[in-house]
């Protein structure tokens, strides 16, 4: 059984060049990673891509306040 490896990240995965890189690194190098990510538009919250296990977990936006709230 491989050893489980776990990545945290404010990205999406797939999509993220890094991100897949260092996945595709570290399943090369026999692990089984979990990879806990933001959730984009329409995407299901957990799924096994690859052998990678993908949790997702929704996206936190910033609004912007309008300049009258900035100067109260």
């Amino acid at each position: 059984m491989s050893q489980r490896l776990c990545f945290v990240s404010q990205r999406y995965y797939p999509g993220d060049p890094r991100l897949d890189t260092q996945v595709d690194a570290v399943l090369k190098a026999g692990y089984a990673p979990d990879v806990i990510v933001m959730r984009g538009q329409g995407e299901r919250l957990t799924e096994v891509l690859d052998g990678v296990r993908v949790i997702r977990v929704p996206s936190l936006t910033r609004q912007r306040a309008g300049k009258i709230r900035y100067v109260v």
